[in-house]
């Protein structure tokens, strides 16, 4: 069986405006605060996005996370799609460039382990 099943099967969701600006805010809030600390309220507020909006986009700020974490899954497999193929490490290193920020707070400024365990 295949370990790697779950993390391969996922997809890209195209994101309304709302949802990118509560990703967006969400990183924002979390490079600097716990995660046990961030409420749905200052997310909506910092995202200038409607309480009843984040509600109905999720379910809870774990979804919200889970979204965040998943879609830069899927644009690593999309740079990654055969590690020895010509090319390869300049595209890893591009997709690093251009997510430095978010990769940064989920591995370092607040180390997700889920995350890690779905980059590994």
């Amino acid at each position: 069986m295949n370990p790697y099943v779950q993390i391969t099967q996922l997809t890209k969701k195209d994101c309304t405006g709302a949802q990118i600006a509560l990703q967006q805010s969400f990183l924002a809030i979390y490079k600097q605060t716990p995660y046990p600390l961030i409420t749905v309220s200052r997310l909506c507020k910092n995202a200038h996005v409607a309480r009843s909006t984040f509600y109905a986009l999720y379910q809870n700020s774990d979804e919200l996370l889970q979204d965040i974490e998943d879609a830069l899954i899927v644009d690593l497999l999309a740079v990654n799609p055969v590690v020895n193929q010509e090319g390869y490490e300049e595209r890893v290193l591009q997709f690093v460039e251009n997510n430095r920020d978010s990769l940064h707070i989920l591995l370092v400024d607040q180390p997700d382990n889920r995350f890690m365990d779905k980059w590994k």
